[in-house]
């Protein structure tokens, strides 16, 4: 399939990321917390069902092999544009 270059809300596509896998962690015992930089873009030019299926799949790995504790996941700009990074503690 062709890779798609679509404005995207970040903060929008994080809160769904969230929304989903907070009850799977709860589940669990485990506390998932976001932390999204205030610098952050709005708006991003991305294929966003793939950033979602990524973001799914990296936080979900998190949710399925963290046994006990919380799952912190930290999202800040790194260098111009509009790039971001991704860290999962």
């Amino acid at each position: 399939a062709q890779i798609q270059r679509l404005p995207t809300h970040l903060r929008t596509l994080f809160h769904q990321t969230y929304l989903a896998l907070h009850a799977p962690a709860e589940r669990k015992g485990l506390r998932l917390e976001f932390n999204l930089a205030d610098d952050l873009p709005a708006v991003v030019e991305t294929d966003p069902a793939r950033l979602k299926q990524i973001l799914n799949s990296v936080i979900g790995n998190a949710v399925k092999f963290t046994m006990t504790g919380k799952i912190i996941v930290d999202v800040k700009k790194e260098g111009a544009g509009s790039f971001f990074a991704l860290h999962v503690w």
